[in-house]
């Protein structure tokens, strides 16, 4: 099981790692909807979009599980509000 962990919090790093290299922070994903990502700013280029899209959905993927969201939160992100299926 700690190893999943692990593996968890270093998705999320790496997540963190792509959106800070697009001026932003995992902290700042409730405030950007899908749309956003993809058309980015006016002043970045369309590599940065790509790297802030995917962060974003790097971000939901480790939100949509319980482990996932346990290691957000192990590293200081506060994830999104899920709906829980059959969890």
């Amino acid at each position: 099981m700690c190893r999943q962990t692990d593996i968890h919090k270093q998705v999320a790093r790496l997540a963190e790692r792509w959106m800070r290299q697009c001026g932003m922070t995992l902290q700042m994903r409730d405030r950007l909807r899908m749309v956003d990502a993809a058309v980015g700013r006016a002043d970045m280029t369309p590599e940065q979009r790509g790297l802030l899209a995917a962060a974003c959905d790097l971000y939901d993927m480790l939100a949509a599980t319980p482990e996932g969201r346990q290691a957000l939160l192990d590293l200081g992100f506060e994830p999104l509000p899920q709906h829980p299926k059959g969890e």
